[in-house]
């Protein structure tokens, strides 16, 4: 008998809520072990009707939160034990609805009722802001009072029916601070908003973009499911009011999307996640268009799949860095954050995690920190690839190095091996064949490189053309392999006696070209001066002979912001023609570089 009397109070307790007692100070204090729900899903009930009806509680009715039709009520009984009347107020703490009511009953009937509009219709009573989603009350000494309570929406929508219980004082407190961390908030990701923008003006580069796109959904989202949007920025369009839920997750979702895609460069490593990726885009769109068309029920189960499928997102950069793409490093510890705030989010929905103001502001911040943390993860992205390049740099130029070795030192001895390092120094390296040095199409690149860090830098350079005197007599008088050997040893005294930081290349025949970085014309003039020296003094030997050449150069230092490799060629064949004209052997400045 007394087990039997113990299991019926444990189920009234369990099924019934106890009576909520007031208190002369309280700051957000929780009801849930007070409230009763119950689902009306005709969304016809009014007040007369629901007081008839069995509330059940929250542990005992599951669906009080996440994607709804129906209006849902909540009951609760509140007690004032003081002898003192209590004035509370009743705070929602998700504030999309699109109607929202209360009535407070004692033994003598009504007491007050509110009504407030929400995501469906223009705002126009103008309530204060901290009142858009609470509801003040007042309590009499030892009186015992019942509040209704209705939340729905015209359509479907997100149901969560957490609220807390708070003094006038307290809540006015509260209420400042809340403001307050919401300005620093959107302030916060509004600088390193425009922080990226500035970085993604001088890179241009798409991840930059999408992360940029990403932070704007952000702040949107923040504002709209803060009711700061809807009040103080919108609050004139009944469309955006209605639709910025969707439109600020959608716009969350597929910058993030595409931004996943370009920092990981997912179509190239990964391509079958590249299609999910895309797929998840389609699916979003089409969640913002059903919302549009008034499927709202299916645009936000839509909007909790792809919810879901983002607690995946860190798996994606996982696996890539697993692999040894280390770029994907500071993605996956970003993404594990952005999911695990989804994750709090979907627990919330599906009811396993009980709403409260903690988890509210965990996502809050979850988003904030994220962006931060995508942020660093986009410069880890451009130093690994910076050193990346340098590496790839210094390998080339080992392999250019060990190949110019073994051309001279093993020339008569290993020619098949020649012809195979010649080869492969020329895919890597744009190396001329016959002399070893940089060819005309290296030339054209490196130039225009050169331009460029000139323009960003102010950072001088000259071009000098240079081309053998009379070469074809000796080709004529000695023979074509005379030639070879006399351009190869005139491009190696040439080599010698030039800088490292120096450009040389041929670029057809006897011509050769040099590119000198951080050079004026007057410097380039004293260095082809020393170089005609070094060419005339050069000796030859071909058989028992000793050739000798000169050489005619032509200088052009540049200065125009329109010219180009092909222009700045031209310029200094301009010079170098002067002094074949008058002699040759000597040197010419371009004199309008």
């Amino acid at each position: 008998m007394f087990k039997i009397v113990f299991l019926t109070l444990f189920l009234t307790m369990f099924l019934y809520a106890v009576v909520f007692q007031l208190q002369p100070h309280m700051e957000n204090v929780k009801t849930s072990a007070s409230v009763n729900f119950f689902e009306d899903t005709t969304k016809k009930m009014g007040i007369d009707n629901i007081k008839a009806q069995n509330f059940k509680t929250g542990r005992a009715i599951r669906s009080k939160q996440g994607r709804s039709r129906s209006a849902w009520w909540m009951k609760l009984q509140v007690q004032n034990p003081t002898d003192e009347p209590i004035d509370w107020i009743l705070k929602f703490n998700y504030g999309q609805f699109d109607e929202l009511q209360s009535w407070q009953f004692n033994d003598k009937g009504l007491l007050v009722s509110h009504s407030v509009k929400g995501d469906h219709h223009l705002d126009v009573s103008k309530i204060p802001f901290a009142q858009r989603s609470s509801f003040e009350f007042k309590t009499l000494p030892e009186e015992e009072d019942t509040l209704y309570l209705k939340l729905s929406y015209v359509d479907s929508g997100i149901i969560e029916m957490f609220h807390s219980v708070w003094t006038k004082d307290a809540f006015i407190k509260s209420q400042q601070l809340r403001n307050n961390l919401l300005v620093g908030i959107i302030s916060a990701l509004f600088a390193l908003l425009l922080y990226n923008i500035f970085i993604w003006i001088i890179l241009r580069k798409n991840e930059y973009f999408w992360y940029n796109i990403y932070l704007v959904g952000v702040m949107l989202s923040l504002l709209t499911f803060n009711q700061v949007g809807s009040y103080y920025l919108w609050n004139n369009s009944l469309y955006l009011i209605d639709m910025m839920p969707f439109l600020s997750i959608g716009t969350l979702f597929v910058s993030f999307i595409l931004f996943t895609r370009e920092f990981l460069e997912t179509s190239k490593f990964l391509p079958v996640v590249d299609k999910i990726l895309k797929a998840l885009i389609v699916v979003t769109i089409s969640a913002v268009v059903l919302a549009n068309f008034g499927e709202r029920h299916l645009a936000i189960g839509l909007v909790q799949l792809v919810s879901f499928v983002f607690i995946f997102f860190p798996v994606i950069g996982f696996i890539l860095w697993h692999r040894g793409y280390q770029i994907a490093r500071g993605y996956t510890l970003a993404s594990l954050l952005l999911s695990f705030t989804f994750l709090l989010s979907l627990l919330r929905y599906i009811d396993v995690l009980q709403s409260n103001e903690l988890l509210f502001w965990v996502n809050r911040f979850g988003f904030i920190a994220e962006g931060i943390l995508l942020s660093i993860a986009l410069a880890d992205r451009i130093t690994i690839l910076e050193k990346e390049t340098m590496r790839a740099q210094e390998s080339v130029r080992h392999t250019l190095e060990e190949a110019k070795n073994t051309l001279e030192s093993e020339v008569k001895k290993r020619t098949v091996e020649l012809e195979i390092l010649t080869k492969k120094a020329e895919e890597l390296a744009r190396t001329d064949e016959l002399t070893g040095i940089w060819n005309r199409r290296a030339l054209l690149e490196r130039g225009d490189d050169l331009i460029r860090f000139a323009i960003r830098y102010k950072m001088p350079f000259s071009i000098v053309i240079i081309d053998i005197d009379h070469f074809k007599d000796v080709n004529d008088k000695y023979g074509h392999e005379a030639g070879d050997i006399t351009l190869r040893s005139f491009a190696k005294e040439i080599s010698d006696n030039i800088r490292d930081t120096d450009f040389f290349a041929r670029i057809g025949g006897e011509e050769f070209v040099i590119l000198l970085a951080h050079t004026r014309a007057d410097e380039a003039m004293e260095k082809t001066k020393i170089l005609l020296k070094k060419i005339e003094a050069l000796e030859i030997s071909y058989k028992d002979l000793i050739v000798k050449v000169t050489a005619s150069m032509g200088v052009c230092e540049f200065s125009d912001l329109e010219d180009t490799s092909y222009s700045l060629i031209a310029k200094a064949d301009q010079a170098l023609y002067h002094v074949k004209q008058n002699g040759r052997n000597s040197v010419h400045l371009y004199l309008e570089c």
